[in-house]
């Protein structure tokens, strides 16, 4: 049978931590465990997870890192083969191991399974997509582009093996997981499934909040020099335009070369609005 790891880096999430580990524990696919890894939470959320008595449950409590230290702390933890990320104030929905579990009996030459999520936004709750997609993600990249693959924490299990390979870098405090991805993008099998595993609780608050100092975010470390297919290079192109609105006083001195990437920009903004053009049909 196929076992889960479901590793929840927590920090000073105690008004939800409870409900995101109810989703969890609350599952009835039998082989799971529960790593949640407090990254020095100075509120009450590691007492209200020892509080909670249930030997598929561990903490692990460590001085304050950031998220990527408190994610590759909960691989090096992990006892099963397969990773799933969950946020902790997101929830799983019901019936998503088995979902996870089928699909990849269903395809056992994935190496990573992205399911479906819900988008709980204010008094609105809405999936994220709902056409129908083929399983066999061929692009990463471009399905990436056109939001056709999203794997964000909750929607997605990858192999241990995969993760230990590509552990996430400590010094990024934001967009670290984008990094990981796009180096696993490059050698995973990618299996989608329709199923809705988890439900995004989207903090408005958190995106508002001023972002200071590219070097601690992936969007100030894109690589455009070495050689990569154009749709990973056009996805890039994305990143390098949102840093450019994240952070506007910083971005020029970071990439002072993008101004003679004319081929890409054009390549972008024509698959931009092909993007917008297929939205407006859905």
């Amino acid at each position: 049978m196929i076992g889960f790891s479901i590793i929840i880096p927590l920090y000073n999430k105690e008004k939800t931590i409870l409900a995101t580990l109810e989703s969890v524990l609350w599952q009835d696919y039998p082989l799971f465990e529960v790593i949640v890894v407090d990254d020095g939470s100075t509120d009450g959320s590691a007492a209200i997870v020892r509080n909670i008595s249930d030997e598929r449950l561990r903490l692990f409590q460590k001085e304050n890192g950031g998220p990527g230290s408190a994610r590759n702390e909960g691989i090096t933890q992990a006892r099963y083969e397969w990773v799933i990320w969950l946020d902790a104030d997101d929830l799983m929905l019901p019936d998503a191991l088995r979902s996870f579990a089928g699909t990849l009996s269903n395809h056992p030459e994935s190496d990573m399974v992205v399911g479906n999520f819900e988008l709980a936004e204010r008094d609105r709750i809405r999936p994220y997509h709902t056409k129908k997609l083929p399983a066999l993600v061929e692009q990463p990249f471009k399905s990436w582009f056109f939001k056709e693959l999203m794997p964000c924490a909750g929607t997605y299990c990858c192999k241990k093996t995969l993760l230990l390979k590509h552990p996430y870098q400590e010094d990024l405090k934001r967009s670290e997981d984008t990094d990981v991805l796009f180096h696993l993008f490059h050698e995973v099998c990618i299996v989608r499934t329709d199923a809705i595993v988890m439900r995004y609780c989207r903090d408005f608050s958190a995106e508002s909040r001023k972002k200071t100092d590219i070097s601690k975010d992936f969007q100030g470390h894109l690589d455009f020099s070495s050689p990569k297919s154009l749709w990973e290079r056009i996805c890039l192109y994305e990143l390098y335009v949102e840093a450019r609105s994240n952070y506007p006083n910083e971005v020029d001195s970071v990439y002072p070369e993008m101004n003679r990437h004319c081929f890409l920009k054009v390549a972008y903004h024509c698959a931009f609005w092909y993007r917008a053009l297929l939205r407006q049909h859905v």
